[in-house]
């Protein structure tokens, strides 16, 4: 009888796993999930480290820019070519004085105690936010910081301050701005002001902590080769000892003249980076904003990434300075015994290049990958920006320089040229190229007609051709193969107050007669390298083609920068003015 039991036929019974083996598997897989879940955070870190950098780079790229770029023009059409807290119509305002008599400012928050005030900061301990304020008159139409429009020839007054609204509460770099035209001010009296409207304030660089200004001026006499540009803040340059000068016969005392603008901004991230210690501990310690410590307050030492970007710009419309009682024949630097003089050599670090560190962390994640392409790609415009600005500086630092303007100032020269009263009305076009680019047989000039006529064959416009020797290597300037410029001169025409160039004083040897001549230098630097054809350099009717065959000034209708804006290729570019006065001792030709 069976009776259904089961055995093994070899004798050995089946085995399972053991509590033991069990143990370890569970173990080693739980090690496995830890270091995937560490990975994953890693990366999310990372991310948000690297979102974080790359929204500081972004905002301080585009927000810097804009401000360099219109401090630039500050003081253009002034008065006087030269700055400090006694000066009216000035283009940086330091103090109510630099606002002009016949104008009412309308700007409760612009002044405090006689100069430009400064506002309380909620994050930084111990120091204040300062406030820049600028005027410039606008050299072609567009549009101000506030976003309303600008009429060729209007004078624009821009105030740069950190405050927030009620519906963006962040703190940020905002700008406000009025303006008015010469014919509004002529209208008015110091008893009848002009008043100014203020359009809204507009973001420039968001997340701002600390905004600081310096003022550059020159330390010690002009010419003495011990002297150097020091650069303060407001409130210790308004507390400077202010020395007593002969200027045009009347003892004035005033203080030293500004010559550049120092910007320094601690900017933080949109987001936090999560839970990093690193970023904790960092911002704990002092930060560096234009050689001053800054620590933040308790509250605000968070996991917000913070970066210190700052800026030296030159003002390149108030380079000049008052001389007083001296002897022209001993010294060059004089100027009929005194007067206005304009800087012959510039002191100091005049252009900061402002080296960015990226930095790139290696992410897993097509998030991160994409973010790093977008930062690297602003990065690059930013470059190129620098690069044009720096082939405009070139061509305007050749102009200023000495030995040029002696031949410009010649009867044969620039300046002779348009002393023609039939040329008065002219515009020269440059290739900036070579070596002497501003001799008259290099130049082409546009008078009645639509186009431009050179002065001697192959001379006038910059081509492509580099195998034309008039071109002087391929009309490309600085050794740079892959940027052009292109200098347009014409003559300011707008009638100025009689002898105002000239001292004042009696004579007994001889009269004076006024005989001067301002000059409007406008600078067009082109990207070539980035063009996928020559149409730029051929003469077209089209307001889009021909571009740098076209008039730099023609009320807006068909001129070069119209013309680059439309253009289809969306070239790169650059565009700059300046204004120069030249004293010439030979009479105006009418033949």
């Amino acid at each position: 009888m069976e009776t259904g039991l089961f055995y093994s036929k070899s004798g050995q019974a089946q085995a399972g796993f053991t509590l033991i083996e069990l143990m370890i598997s569970l173990t080693l897989g739980l090690l496995i999930v830890a270091a995937a879940i560490q990975l994953f955070i890693t990366g999310i870190t990372s991310y948000k480290l690297q979102k974080a950098m790359a929204h500081i780079q972004d905002n301080a790229s585009l927000g810097l820019n804009f401000i360099v770029d219109d401090i630039r023009k500050a003081n253009l059409s002034s008065p006087v070519p030269a700055i400090n807290d006694q000066t009216s119509y000035a283009g940086i305002l330091l103090s109510s004085n630099n606002v002009g008599g016949k104008i009412d400012l309308n700007c409760t928050d612009c002044f405090s105690n006689n100069q430009i005030a400064s506002f309380g900061n909620a994050n930084v301990a111990g120091l204040t936010n300062d406030q820049l304020m600028i005027r410039y008159q606008a050299p072609q139409g567009g549009l101000d910081c506030s976003g309303q429009n600008v009429a060729n020839g209007t004078f624009v007054i821009q105030r740069y301050f950190v405050g927030s609204t009620s519906t963006d509460l962040r703190q940020s770099l905002r700008c406000q701005a009025a303006q008015y035209t010469q014919a509004m001010l002529d209208a008015k009296t110091t008893t009848d002001r002009l008043k100014l409207v203020w359009g809204e304030s507009q973001v420039i660089l968001p997340n701002v902590d600390l905004f600081q200004i310096r003022l550059g001026y020159m330390d010690g006499e002009l010419n003495s080769a011990n002297s150097m540009i020091a650069y303060t803040d407001v409130k210790n340059y308004m507390a400077l000892t202010a020395a007593k000068k002969n200027i045009d016969g009347i003892t004035q005392t005033v203080r030293p003249y500004v010559h550049a603008i120092q910007i320094g901004v601690l900017v933080r991230s949109d987001d936090k980076t999560g839970d990093q210690s690193v970023i904790k501990q960092r911002n704990k310690e002092p930060f560096q904003v234009l050689g001053t410590k800054v620590n933040l307050t308790p509250a605000s030492q968070d996991t917000y990434l913070r970066q210190v970007v700052d800026q030296t710009i030159s003002l390149r419309n108030a380079m000049g300075w008052v001389s007083e009682g001296c002897d022209s024949s001993k010294s060059s630097s004089c100027t009929n015994g005194g007067g206005w003089n304009m800087i012959n050599a510039q002191r100091g670090s005049t252009l900061i290049i402002v080296l960015m560190i990226v930095l790139m962390i290696t992410i897993v994640g097509t998030l991160a990958i994409r973010q790093s392409i977008s930062s690297l790609k602003l990065v690059s415009n930013h470059q190129i920006q620098t690069l044009l600005a720096q082939n405009a500086d070139t061509a305007l630092m050749y102009f200023q320089d000495p030995n040029t303007q002696q031949n410009l100032a010649s009867a044969n020269g620039v300046v002779g040229f348009f002393k023609n009263e039939n040329n008065k009305n002219a515009e020269l076009v440059f290739c900036f190229s070579g070596t002497d680019p501003f001799a008259l047989t290099k130049a082409a000039y546009r008078l009645n007609s639509a186009n431009f006529e050179p002065m001697a064959s192959n001379a006038g416009m910059c081509k492509v051709d580099s195998s034309n020797a008039a071109n002087d290597t391929a009309s490309q300037s600085s050794g740079r193969k892959q940027v052009v410029t292109q200098v347009y001169i014409k003559r300011e025409i707008n009638p100025t107050a009689p002898f105002a160039d000239l001292s004042r004083g009696t004579e007994v040897f001889g009269a004076k007669t006024e005989n001067n001549i301002r000059l409007r230098v406008y600078v067009v630097s082109v990207m070539q390298g980035l063009l996928t054809s020559d149409a730029l350099f051929k003469a077209d009717r089209d307001i889009n083609k021909g571009c740098l065959t076209k008039s730099i000034d023609n009320n807006g209708a068909n001129d070069v920068a119209t013309c680059l804006k439309q253009n289809i290729e969306k070239p790169l570019y650059n565009i700059q003015v300046a204004e120069y006065r030249f004293l010439s001792d030979f009479e105006p030709s009418s033949s």
